[in-house]
């Protein structure tokens, strides 16, 4: 072959993640003992330092005699404390630098004087440790400006004041302490953080790190990055606050704290899982966890193995997360009663629940959590037990038992207040009131007492969100008039936060009331509005985060087609079914305009600097060397399978990086896009034997229009769920047999009259309403991700009394979207020029020194051909052997060019080969090769050409879509022969990441590929 449910609501379900912050730090029990020891200047020490002791140094000075005092920390937290012969305290220091870097103190003694050197184990989950410590002579004068830089410091630390730090940076500044300065500057952000003032927080983080960066303090960059990386992920930045935790763990990892490291990798877990990569984040899990074991009773450990357990909760592998699940629960017990012990018993009711276990769900809840929670009189764990109790009745349509619950809960806190508990609590009952015939009852609880306690407080978040709720309520009574006055007051306040997100939410609810009073303008004005705001909120972001961000929100575009889908009925002729269409093509072709638009700009106008491009070719320098590794990993047998993932991940986030630094000048680019009007689209798009077909699916109605040179008709269809059952419904590909037995004969038999069944069906929902114009022969379909993988050739013609496909009558093409095809030919038709007739096959490439073509050249390498195989086995989960058969379709597609094709066949099959000039006009090119699809890293998805060259050395073979996607061609159309080349991750509105979406990004007009596997002899 050629290829080698969440639950949302409070108090029930999520993952519970670990890192440094997540839990409280807490002290030894006892007080910290310690000795004396005599230190001499100019001495260094090794020392040993537990929670319970301190250690501490006597220092003999002369009067004038300066000194700097160090403490170098190495993976323990230290704090160093300077105290004359009394105790009389002169000094403390303790750095943002975590457990790494230094800890210094400076002294001038006025007369002769004994100090005392105190170091404490700061606070830090580590509680045995060791440290250097070393004392050395330094000018009076150093002495007097460090000391009057720290002690500026100190008084700052003290006194909290933006100014305050201010005035501290500059005398560290002056004194050339760049280290402090940017200590100084942390502390900036961290005041301006409290404030909610996220970008002057992100400008304060990013100059503290580039001051600490010229003081070569590492340390303090790396507590640096993850203070930035906590922000990012504050402000919905995952990709970014992504790409500063690896680094973090990386910088981990130099300094040999695999603790740290571990605990960096659950949170880059945590980020992937919140952005859909459930593979890669339960692989980081596992290998945090292959660290943490070694202490299976530290909290983080457990809390490693209970989140491992709702990964496999959420991939439906129960079994597996049995095992986590109760592994984790075992060890939380030796801790009962702690909100370690609720986390973990939380998350098992979680895995009861999505297993369809309600009653062990139930039951775990009301008889271990909130019966111990009861004895132990603990308020806060019988409250959220009430609220996973409540959820879990809600989430069956209990909505009574539901409300009852969370009633239950709110008096509870009566007897030990929580405002913020209570609030979630009131919230969550008025949203179970609403299914209940009780929205009275859901409204005078949201604005009698939830609404006034927050205005009172001034907590304006949750303030905006209750009087959304209260609008959406009233929206649902038909009360028109008051739900508009509180979504325009929601809306006022998340326009002063500037939140888009909550400003476009509002907006949308408030077209859908006027849409239902039948004011269609004015409701169609607020859906536009709403779909500019989503638009807006990401204008900052790289392509990659816009692309993810609009999957999450094609609700306010599918509104936007409603609402002018009902213009159009009632005033058919005014044209607002082409708007709708247009609004469709505008979603759908959002992701490859913006990346061609990127690509473009690139080309014609950098817009870097000398220092920005100084990043750029050290992360390409990067990209290369992780490239090479990879292709040494397929020729060493020996190699782990933890080490090819450590590479994919790397170079998956190295291209992510480069990608990032591309963008940081390119933001306005995505706002001005140009999408083609309808008239340039029937112009460019279309032919006299063309119609388009675009579909749209909706929660209450579907369309679907058709364009061809004539004009546009438009036909509503069945909502999107009825769709969507038909096409769970359609078993593709039928089973297949080589040499089928009579029970599998029948099991075919089955398959295909199920296959005709369903077919059926979804042909009457899909195109039976349809009316195509007489003489179209090819039908170009624009599909949502929901019909990605339909096989609409196979659909059975409509209105057919015989199951005839439609095949037979059309044929039948995908395309991304009919806008996308007009800018690519456009963009085709810069880069032509060279033998615009000119075919290329690439086939047949080497992977193994089996193969006979190496001849003498194996022989060094004998018997390394299985072991090679076996590597790439491992490297890719697939073995690449031979594939004799492409060799025929090169020598096939020769004879029907009479000769005139370009073969690229053995070794020349290579990546270089693509890479370079020598295909960039050709009009077809055919490559037949493996294809290797990597849905947890699209970017790294790749066509697998030869690995081993003329010399007999491995070579990188793999070009990947990332590769390709930078490609300039001109090729009318490109076939991949390979395995899965149209399959790759769906995201909605924005179709498949797969390496035919790679290549009309680079140029081409058309690609022919399957989303399945291709046998060999299929050529």
């Amino acid at each position: 072959m050629r290829c080698s449910k969440k639950i949302f609501l409070s108090g029930f379900g999520g993952l519970i993640w670990v890192g440094f912050l997540a839990l409280p730090f807490i002290w030894a029990g006892q007080s910290p003992t310690s000795q004396k020891t005599q230190i001499a200047v100019g001495q260094s020490l090794d020392l040993t330092l537990t929670s319970n002791q301190s250690q501490k140094f006597v220092i003999r000075l002369e009067a004038g005699q300066g000194i700097s005092i160090c403490a170098e920390q190495r993976g323990i937290d230290l704090e160093l404390k300077i105290t004359d012969e009394a105790g009389k305290e002169l000094l403390v220091v303790d750095s943002p630098n975590g457990a790494w870097g230094k800890e210094e103190a400076y002294w001038v003694a006025d007369t002769n004087q004994t100090l005392l050197a105190q170091v404490f184990l700061g606070r830090s989950q580590i509680t045995k440790g060791v440290f250097s410590l070393s004392v050395q002579f330094e000018t009076p004068s150093k002495c007097q400006a460090e000391m009057g830089a720290l002690l500026q410091y100190q008084n700052a630390k003290r006194e909290q004041t933006v100014a305050a730090f201010q005035n501290a940076e500059i005398a560290a500044q002056n004194v050339g302490n760049l280290r402090l300065a940017g200590y100084s500057r942390k502390k900036l952000a961290e005041l301006e953080k409290k404030q909610n003032h996220g970008s002057k927080a992100h400008e304060h983080l990013l100059k503290a790190l580039e001051l600490l960066k010229n003081a070569n303090d590492e340390a303090g960059q790396l507590i640096v990055l993850r203070e930035i990386a906590l922000l990012l992920e504050s402000e919905g930045s995952l990709s970014e606050a992504l790409l500063n935790l690896e680094k973090v763990e990386q910088m981990y990892r130099r300094f040999h704290d695999d603790y740290r490291a571990a605990l960096t990798l659950t949170h880059i877990a945590h980020l992937k899982e919140q952005s859909g990569e459930m593979a890669e984040a339960r692989s980081d899990l596992q290998n945090s966890l292959s660290v943490l074991v070694a202490n299976p009773e530290d909290p983080n450990t457990i809390l490693v193995w209970s989140s491992l357990g709702l990964l496999y909760d959420l991939e439906a592998d129960y079994k597996t997360a049995t095992y986590y699940h109760e592994t984790a629960r075992t060890y939380s017990e030796l801790q009962p009663e702690t909100e370690l012990w609720f986390s973990v018993l939380n998350n098992q009711v979680n895995h009861y629940y999505l297993d369809g276990d309600i009653d062990s769900a139930q039951e775990l809840v009301s008889s271990t959590i909130l019966a111990n929670a009861r004895n132990k009189q603990n308020v806060w764990i019988e409250v959220r037990a009430l609220s996973i109790l409540a959820t879990i009745y809600m989430k069956n349509g209990q909505y009574q038992m539901a409300a009852n619950f969370y009633d239950l809960g709110r008096k509870a806190l009566e007897k030990k207040p929580n405002p913020n508990l209570s609030h979630i609590l009131t919230l969550n009952q008025a949203y179970c009131r609403s299914f209940l015939n009780e929205a009275d009852l859901a409204l005078r609880d949201l604005e009698t007492v939830l609404l006034p306690e927050v205005q009172t407080k001034k907590l304006t978040s949750l303030e905006a969100d209750t009087l959304l709720l209260i609008g959406r309520l009233s929206l649902q009574q038909k009360k028109h008039d008051k739900a508009a006055t509180f979504l325009e007051q929601a809306f006022q306040i998340y326009q002063k936060r500037n939140d888009p997100g909550g400003m476009a939410e509002a907006r949308l609810l408030e077209s859908k009331r006027l849409a239902a009073t039948g004011q269609l303008e004015k409701a169609e004005t607020l859906s536009k509005e709403s779909v500019e705001l989503i638009n807006r909120s990401t204008l900052t972001a790289n392509l990659t985060e816009r692309i993810q961000f609009f999957a999450t929100t094609q609700a306010h575009y599918d509104n936007l087609i409603d609402i002018l889908m009902q213009r159009h009925a009632v005033a058919p002729t005014a044209g607002f079914d082409r708007q709708a269409f247009l609004v469709n093509e505008k979603r759908l072709s959002r992701g490859i305009l913006e990346a061609l638009a990127a690509k473009q700009n690139r080309t014609d106008s950098p817009g870097h600097n000398s220092a920005e491009l100084a990043e750029l070719n050290k992360i390409e320098a990067k990209i290369q060397e992780l490239a090479e590794k990879r292709s040494q990993l397929a020729t060493r047998f020996a190699e782990k399978a933890t080490e090819r993932n450590t590479i994919e991940r790397e170079l998956a986030n190295a291209l992510r990086e480069r990608e990032r630094l591309r963008a940081r000048h390119r933001q306005d680019d995505f706002a001005t896009v140009s999408y083609p009007d309808f008239a340039e689209i029937r112009k460019n798009a279309l032919d006299p034997e063309t119609a388009l077909v675009a579909f749209s699916l909706g929660t209450s109605t579907s369309y679907a229009w058709v364009v061809t040179e004539s004009g546009l008709t438009s036909f509503a269809l069945p909502d999107r769920s009825e769709i969507v059952k038909a096409v769970s419904s359609l078993k593709a590909p039928l089973p297949k047999f080589a040499s089928a037995t009579p029970a599998q004969a029948e099991e075919i038999d089955t398959s295909a009259k199920s296959f005709q069944v369903a077919a059926r069906r979804l042909s009457a929902l899909l195109l039976e309403k349809i009316q195509l114009p007489v003489g179209v022969k090819r039908l170009a379909l624009i599909r949502p991700d929901e019909l990605s993988l339909v096989p609409f050739a196979a659909l059975p013609l409509p209105r057919k009394n015989t199951p005839t496909p439609l095949i037979t009558q059309y044929e039948v093409v995908n395309i991304p979207s009919a806008s996308a095809l007009c800018r690519l030919r456009q963009r085709a038709e810069t880069l032509k020029g060279f033998e615009p007739n000119q075919v290329a096959v690439v086939a047949d490439p080497i992977y193994s020194y089996q193969d006979e073509r190496l001849g003498k050249l194996a022989e060094p390498r004998k018997g390394e051909g299985t072991q090679l195989a076996l590597a790439q086995s491992m490297l890719r989960g697939a073995e690449l052997v031979r594939l004799p058969a492409t060799g025929s379709e090169a020598t096939m597609i020769d004879r029907l060019t009479q000769g005139k094709a370009v073969k690229i066949v053995g070794f020349d099959a290579s990546r270089n080969a693509l890479l370079g000039d020598r295909l960039k006009r050709v009009r077809v090119l055919h490559v037949a090769a493996h294809g290797l699809n990597i849905p947890k890293y699209p970017q790294l998805s790749s066509l697998v050409l030869s690995l081993i060259d003329r010399q007999g050395h491995p070579q990188d073979g793999f070009l990947t879509q990332a590769d390709v996607a930078e490609l300039d061609m001109a090729a009318d159309l490109v076939v991949l022969s390979v395995c899965r080349g149209g399959a790759g991750k769906v995201l909605r509105g924005q179709g498949s990441l797969s390496l035919s979406r790679a290549f009309l990004l680079a140029g081409s007009n058309r690609v022919l590929a399957s989303v399945w596997d291709v046998e060999d002899t299929a050529g």
